[in-house]
């Protein structure tokens, strides 16, 4: 174990391009690979099924293919826009559910928009701000397509709570709260 982490401390880091379900030789994820080579025994943690609601759309035609032993696990298309799609997926190292965001197909052979993509999601790793979610990583999956990983925001959106008042002037103060919020995390 000792030699492994001395090679690793003299390894160069991967190149942006290089994702976990590309970086690990011979088929394994980092956390197959240091169970197997120490010998600790795997914890499965299951979430519960109650409650959730279903995806919008499994079978979206954005989901790229992942190789059967990558780190992510991708499980559906959460939303759509002009660029992208976010996509729920699974962390299978970490045992968490995350937003993958993954660049439109129609998109990959224009530079300039891979390179707003990529560009976006740098500015984003570097944000801190409560109303912002982090990114984890930023990747490029086996089709050539950008991704970032970010946490995952579960909750109705803002437009589904309007839709879901009965009358514009119900709960008003709790809707004044939440457009101070983003007028905060746009200032």
């Amino acid at each position: 174990m000792q030699s492994r982490a001395n090679g690793f401390r003299s390894s160069p880091p991967p190149e942006l391009a290089i994702t976990a379900c590309q970086a690990s030789p011979g088929g394994s994820s980092v956390l197959q690979d240091f169970e197997s080579n120490c010998n600790v025994p795997h914890v499965a943690l299951q979430e519960s099924a109650i409650g959730r609601e279903p995806l919008i759309r499994p079978q979206s035609d954005q989901i790229p293919q992942t190789p059967s032993d990558s780190r992510y696990q991708l499980q559906g298309e959460i939303a759509r826009g002009g660029m992208g799609a976010a996509l729920l997926g699974r962390d299978v190292d970490l045992g968490r559910k995350l937003a993958v965001k993954v660049l439109l197909d129609t998109h990959k052979e224009k530079p300039e928009i891979v390179e707003r993509f990529i560009e976006e999601a740098q500015i984003g790793g570097q944000l801190q701000y409560p109303g912002i979610a982090p990114v984890y990583e930023l990747g490029q999956f086996a089709d050539k397509r950008p991704f970032v990983t970010m946490k995952l925001v579960e909750g109705k959106t803002l437009a589904k709570l309007l839709v879901d008042r009965p009358d514009p002037s119900v709960d008003l103060p709790r809707f004044l709260g939440i457009f101070e919020q983003v007028c905060q995390t746009l200032a």
